[in-house]
């Protein structure tokens, strides 16, 4: 499935994929990050060292992979800069599904086509285009099943998306 997956695109699809997610980044960030200091500060949120250490211990499987596979709502338009990642709903809440192996994505939705196109994408690309709202569903339906929230990802991984990104073509 990893094959497929990689020859689905073709080198100047991931570099416009790429170029767009960066562009995403550069745009939203400056303003997202001053939302987010704000509304952090607002609601006096913050990690405790357990909790900290608890989700980092859980997540650390997952958000140190090289890729990770989403499920795209739309088709990449090498004309634009969004990225619009598949949510789905249950229980009246969204979630968006993250799966940790093209193995993983075939055992969870057993083998059944979407009819959505999936992509691979490092873990710290994708929590940087997220707003922190989001509730990340790692391996839907599997025994590994896990939830995030995306804005707990963003403070424990945020020198490593940092990091990831400053290494970006500019």
């Amino acid at each position: 499935m990893r094959k497929q997956i990689l020859t689905n695109f073709d080198a100047k699809a991931i570099l416009v994929l790429i170029i767009s997610c960066f562009f995403l980044i550069s745009y939203g960030y400056s303003s997202h990050k001053e939302n987010t200091k704000s509304s952090l500060k607002n609601n006096n949120y913050s990690l405790t060292n357990n909790s900290f250490n608890s989700i980092k211990a859980k997540s650390d499987k997952f958000f140190t992979l090289d890729k990770v596979i989403i499920i795209l709502s739309h088709e990449l338009d090498p004309k634009s800069k969004i990225l619009n990642v598949q949510d789905y709903i249950e229980n009246g809440k969204s979630f968006i599904p993250i799966f940790s192996s093209p193995e993983k994505f075939k055992e969870s939705t057993k083998g059944a086509d979407l009819g959505k196109k999936i992509i691979e994408i490092n873990p710290y690309l994708l929590l940087s285009v997220l707003s922190g709202k989001e509730t990340l569903r790692i391996n839907p339906t599997l025994s590994d099943e896990t939830y995030f929230n995306a804005s707990d990802l963003k403070q424990i991984y945020k020198s490593e998306i940092e990091s990831f990104l400053a290494k970006l073509p500019k």
